[in-house]
C-alpha cells in the first residue's frame, strides 16, 4: 500500500496554517527520511513566488538524497501549472480534474468532451517538459451513485491519456464506507491494472474508516496528512491509518511507527494546531490508564493491555492520579518514586487524592511527594527553591527576568532574557543549571487553563510536560498570573526531578 503525505499541501489548507520555506523543507525532511513515508505532496503550483521556491529547496535537497521521485505537485489544468512544476526541479505533477459531471458543467461551464479534450491536451504538454502526470477526480465522492457512467469514461479518458496514479477524491468527505467500498470495488473490477489512490475527508468523522475500506476494496494508495490537517475538519490523519493499515488488515506500509510522535510534535509546533490530548496514536492521553480497575488488571496480568500499548511507539504507559484511581494505580506511582508505604499509610495517601479530586483539584504524579508528606506529616524540605524573582515585559524588546535560587546549601543568581516572560525567566535558570549539577528535563508540552467567567483576577493552572530519560511526567503551578503559575510548576519539576523522597 502506498501512502501519498498532503501535509504541505492540502494540510496547508488547514484555516490559520501558513509553512514557510524552512518549515517545509523541516517537514518533508522528516516525512521522507526519518518517518519513511515514500510519496509527499508539497504545494499547489502557481500559488505564489515563494511557493515556488519552497518548492526549489525541497527538490534541490531530494535531488542530492536521491528522492525526487518522492516529490508531487497538484497542478491546474492549465499549460502554466505544467510550467511552474517543471521549473520548481519536481517531476511529479498531480492535475485536478473533474469527477462529477454535474460540478463540471455548473463550475466550469464546460461540457464532457471539452473536459476530456483539455486533459489530454495538458498531460501531453507535461510530457513533453518531461514530467510525470497524476490525475485527481476532485468531487468524485460527491457524485457516486448518480454519475457512474460519467465516472467510467472519466477514468478510460485519463488512462487512454497515460497517467500514472488516478486519485479518487472524497472532497466533501461525504462518503461513508460502504459507498467507498462499493464504488472502488466497482472501478477495481473495471479497471483491474489501474493504480488508483484514494483520498478521505474528515467532515462526518470517517476519514479513516473510509480509507480503510478503499484499502480493502483494492486501491493502490491512500492520501493523508500529520495530524489530520486539511481543509474544513482536515484528511485521514497519517500515524491513524498507518496503524490501521497494519493492526485490521496485516498492510506494513513502510513507516516507522517510533517516530510518529516525533512527527506530529513537528507539525504541531510548525503548523501552530495542536492536537487534542484525545486524539488517537499521539494524544497526550492514550498513554494514560484512568481507572483503578485498570490499573489492577495490567498489574496482574496485563488484562486492559491492547496493541496500542504506548511502548510500541516508544512511549510509557502511565496510571493517572486522581479520584478514580484504585490502590493498585497509587502503588504503581510511589513505586517508581522510590516510596514504599504500608497498607495503612496508602490508604491514607489515597483517600486524600480522592477528596482532592471530589473539590475540583487537579493532581499529577509529581505531587504525590508532597502529599505523602503532608498526610503522613513528614516533615519535607524543599531541595530547590525560588527564592526571588522578578520578570519585565515591555512592547518594543525581549522579555528579561531576574531568579534568585537555592539548590540545597547554595545561592545563585542570574538574569535572562526571552520571547515572552517564563522564557526569559526559564533561560536564567538554564544559566544556574549550567554552573551546579542541577539537571533540566526537557519541556514537551505547556498549557494553561483558565476558568470561565472572565475575572481577571481568576486563578490559573498552569501544566507543563517533560521528558525525563525517556519518561514523560506533569507539573502543576497555580496562582493568578500567568508566568507566576508556570513557574511553580518549574520549581515542582525541579524537585520532583532530582529523585524520590526518601
Amino acid at each position: 500500500m502506498e501512502l501519498m503525505d498532503t501535509t504541505l499541501r492540502d494540510g496547508e489548507q488547514t484555516k490559520g496554517v501558513q509553512f514557510d520555506q524552512s518549515a517545509k523543507l523541516a517537514i518533508a525532511q522528516f516525512l521522507l527520511t526519518s518517518a519513511r513515508v515514500r510519496r509527499i505532496e508539497v504545494a499547489s503550483a502557481r500559488v505564489s513566488s515563494g511557493e515556488k521556491a519552497s518548492v526549489q529547496k525541497i527538490c534541490g535537497w531530494a535531488r542530492e538524497n536521491n528522492l525526487l521521485e518522492c516529490i508531487e505537485v497538484l497542478g491546474f489544468l492549465d499549460e502554466e501549472s505544467v510550467d511552474w512544476v517543471s521549473e520548481s526541479g519536481a517531476k511529479t505533477i498531480n492535475l485536478l480534474t473533474k469527477g462529477s459531471l454535474s460540478r463540471l458543467q455548473a463550475q466550469l461551464s464546460q461540457d464532457e468532451q471539452t473536459h476530456f479534450r483539455k486533459i489530454r491536451e495538458v498531460i501531453d504538454y507535461a510530457f513533453s517538459r518531461g514530467l510525470t502526470a497524476n490525475a485527481y477526480l476532485e468531487q468524485w465522492g460527491s457524485a457516486v451513485g448518480t454519475e457512474k457512467e460519467f465516472t467510467l469514461r472519466a477514468v478510460q479518458n485519463l488512462l487512454d491519456a497515460g497517467v500514472n496514479r488516478i486519485m479518487l477524491a472524497d472532497t466533501l468527505g461525504v462518503m461513508n464506507p460502504n459507498q467507498v467500498f462499493e464504488e472502488i470495488a466497482f472501478l477495481r473490477e473495471k479497471f483491474p491494472s489501474a493504480r488508483l489512490d484514494f483520498h478521505a475527508h474528515n467532515d462526518y468523522g470517517l476519514a479513516l474508516a473510509n480509507s480503510l475500506s478503499a484499502a480493502n476494496a483494492g486501491v493502490n494508495g491512500l492520501h493523508v496528512t500529520v495530524n489530520g490537517l486539511g481543509e474544513r475538519t482536515g484528511n485521514a490523519a497519517l500515524d491513524e491509518v498507518v496503524v490501521g493499515l497494519k493492526d485490521f488488515y496485516g498492510v506494513d506500509c513502510g513507516v516507522d511507527e517510533k517516530k510518529l510522535l516525533a512527527l506530529s510534535k513537528l507539525v504541531e509546533g510548525l503548523s501552530g494546531v495542536k492536537c487534542g490530548s484525545n486524539k488517537p496514536i499521539v494524544g497526550k492521553n492514550i498513554v494514560y490508564h484512568v481507572a483503578g480497575v485498570h490499573a489492577h488488571g495490567n498489574k496482574k496480568a496485563g488484562a486492559y493491555e491492547s496493541l496500542l500499548k504506548p511502548e510500541r511507539f516508544g512511549r510509557t504507559t502511565q496510571y493517572a492520579v486522581g479520584k478514580l484511581m484504585g490502590r493498585a494505580s497509587l502503588e504503581i506511582n510511589l513505586e517508581k518514586l522510590g516510596i514504599n508505604l504500608s497498607a495503612d499509610e496508602l490508604m491514607l495517601v489515597k483517600n486524600h487524592v480522592v477528596s482532592l479530586g471530589d473539590r475540583g483539584k487537579s493532581v499529577c504524579e509529581s505531587d504525590l511527594p508532597f502529599i505523602v508528606n503532608e498526610v503522613l506529616k513528614r516533615p519535607l524540605a524543599r531541595k530547590v527553591q525560588v527564592l526571588d524573582f522578578m520578570v519585565e515585559t515591555r512592547k518594543t524588546d525581549k522579555a528579561r527576568a531576574f531568579l534568585k535560587l537555592r539548590n540545597e546549601d547554595s545561592v545563585f543568581e542570574e538574569h535572562g532574557d526571552g520571547d515572552g516572560g517564563f522564557d526569559a525567566f526559564f533561560s536564567a535558570l538554564e544559566k544556574i543549571a549550567a554552573k551546579t549539577r542541577l539537571k533540566l528535563p526537557h519541556l514537551v508540552d505547556y498549557e494553561v487553563r483558565i476558568p470561565p467567567g472572565g475575572k481577571t483576577s481568576a486563578l490559573v493552572e498552569a501544566t507543563i510536560t517533560w521528558e525525563d530519560a525517556g519518561i514523560e511526567f506533569n507539573t502543576i503551578g497555580i496562582d493568578c498570573d500567568q508566568v507566576i503559575a508556570a513557574i511553580k510548576a518549574t520549581e515542582n519539576m525541579l524537585n520532583y526531578a532530582r529523585g524520590p523522597l526518601k
